[in-house]
């Protein structure tokens, strides 16, 4: 057979190996995401089980705030329970960030990396209890914190919102969940003058433990 048919079928194959390899990089398994272009229903088949998101918050800088947060779909939204520990008193703003990303930002921020408040709705730092047109879908407001002996402050409690999901354009899955040293005033721009990022763990999907349905509250 001459050499030159044979260098142009090795190259054809190599071509073809290549062109094969590219359907399988990184970007083939990103989650599919609103407005990419992906159908209803492949939008649907992704998400359908998202039900239940947990978020393991670890200290940033010299912080020693730490503490897990889960995330349960309801029939009312999505109820938001936080076991918070190692916090100065009083109340910290507690927000969903665009990036699921809890490094040094670019200046060596600590959490900088988290980016600002996820806000796909392009609408104006607010309250939780602010319509659509009013806050952040991240913009889940404070956390206070109480006396709790050697650990420091501990924030324990829930909330129901409105507007976070875990699935579709509002979804909150993937991103950073960052709690803030000082208390966020609801109104000023961009992020409610709530100071440092002090703790910051990025949203995950799990199993739900058993028990919790999704119902408008988890059960006992």
């Amino acid at each position: 057979m001459p050499r030159a048919f044979l260098l142009l079928a090795c190259s054809l194959v190599a071509t073809a190996c290549a062109d094969e390899s590219e359907d399988y990089t990184q970007d083939s398994f990103d989650p599919i995401e609103a407005g990419d272009g992906s159908s209803e229903e492949e939008m649907t088949a992704f998400t359908q089980n998202a039900s239940y998101a947990t978020a393991r918050l670890d200290p940033l800088g010299e912080s020693a705030a730490t503490g897990t947060v889960t995330f349960t779909q309801t029939e009312d939204g999505v109820v938001v329970e936080y076991d918070l520990v190692g916090l100065e008193l009083g109340e910290h703003g507690f927000h969903v960030h665009q990036n699921g990303d809890c490094g040094r930002g670019d200046d060596g921020t600590p959490g900088g990396a988290a980016g600002g408040h996820f806000n796909p709705l392009d609408a104006p730092h607010g309250a939780p209890s602010d319509d659509r047109d009013g806050r952040h879908v991240g913009d889940l407001g404070n956390v206070t914190s109480e006396a709790g002996g050697t650990t420091g402050g501990v924030a324990r409690g829930q909330k129901t919102d409105s507007m976070i999901s875990l699935s579709g354009p509002t979804s909150i899955v993937g991103r950073a969940l960052v709690l803030h040293q000082g208390q966020d005033d609801l109104s000023s721009q961009p992020s409610g003058d709530a100071g440092d990022r002090i703790a910051c763990g990025v949203i995950e999907l799990a199993a739900p433990p058993a028990g919790v349905g999704t119902d408008s509250t988890p059960r006992d």
